[in-house]
């Protein structure tokens, strides 16, 4: 398995046969507004994406987790092939279509491309009202023979459908939406550092990735940070990648 780390959710993954572009925000820094709501007024995303977007290979699969702003924006549907292989919930298939993709993998339970098998998987996106406001967001299981099972976990908190996610599947590599995002009020709505040291314990022996930090403004969470909780309360092995960095696994 070889992963790239761009910035945010945003990478490239080659995994048995294929590679997939992950979760593509393209826009420049500081191209967007300050997530609506947020605890301060710094333009979106925070950091420049670390190579020229001509400089990007598109391959021939592209996984959307979801179709919010910062996992798919405006720059990737306007320079995206329209005709690249697109998974994505089922919920977004005729969003998707009405901008003009016309090869889409909708996920109800799973699909199978190739030899890799993708399952979608429970994610929560928030707590109470907040996570009806935003929406249905999908974790993902890509499975293929001579692989480690990887675990995609999309924009979650730590719930029980987690937990049961982890027994089931029993991944052996877990690319984990980090941040603490949040809004001014209410609970995170995606992993905080006591999340994934949850998923570190439930899944001991996994490598954990994580991502989707220092890239918009109401992402609490820093490297750092994260790395300090994570050292001082857990065991085992995890990444933070630096934007640009490439992982071989």
């Amino acid at each position: 398995m070889i992963y790239k780390h761009f910035r945010h959710a945003t990478s490239l993954l080659t995994y048995g046969d294929f590679t997939f572009l992950l979760d593509p925000m393209l826009a420049p820094k500081e191209d967007k507004p300050p997530i609506q709501n947020s605890s301060n007024d710094n333009r979106n995303p925070r950091v420049d994406f670390p190579i020229q977007l001509d400089q990007i290979e598109y391959p021939n699969f592209c996984l959307v987790t979801h179709l919010h702003l910062d996992h798919f924006d405006d720059y990737a549907r306007n320079l995206l092939p329209k005709d690249i292989g697109l998974i994505c919930q089922t919920q977004d298939a005729s969003k998707f279509r009405d901008m003009g993709f016309n090869n889409l993998y909708p996920v109800e339970t799973s699909i199978v491309i190739g030899s890799v098998e993708i399952v979608r998987v429970p994610g929560q996106h928030g707590t109470g009202e907040i996570a009806k406001l935003m929406g249905t967001s999908s974790g993902y299981i890509l499975k293929t023979a001579h692989q480690p099972t990887l675990y995609l976990t999309g924009d979650t908190i730590y719930y029980d459908a987690i937990a049961q996610t982890l027994d089931e599947y029993k991944p052996e590599i877990i690319l984990a939406f980090t941040g603490g995002a949040r809004f001014k009020v209410g609970d995170p709505i995606t992993l905080t550092p006591e999340d994934v040291q949850s998923i570190r314990l439930k899944a001991p022996k996994a490598t954990i990735i994580c991502t989707h930090l220092e890239a918009i403004n109401h992402c609490l969470t820093t490297r750092g940070n994260l790395k300090e909780h994570l050292l001082a309360h857990s065991e085992g092995s995890f990444i933070i990648p630096a934007d640009g960095e490439l992982i071989h696994i």
